[in-house]
């Protein structure tokens, strides 16, 4: 089975922000540990001014990094 997290990058890149947003939450619930990841790594550049990107950050409970 392919982790959601790893979906949820080829998604963005296939430019499909509302799939990458659904599998990110999927990841989140699964407890992905490369979520840790989600602020810093840069294929996830495309939904950072997405409202829904500091949503999901604040539910990890961290604070979102400023662009």
């Amino acid at each position: 089975k392919v982790p959601a997290y790893d979906l949820a990058i080829a998604y963005v890149g296939l430019g499909d922000q509302e799939k990458a947003f659904s599998l990110l939450e999927n990841a989140l619930d699964e407890h992905n540990e490369y979520l840790i990841y989600l602020q810093v790594e840069p294929r996830f550049d495309p939904l950072r001014k997405d409202p829904r990107y500091a949503k999901l950050v604040n539910r990890m409970g961290l604070a979102v990094i400023a662009p």
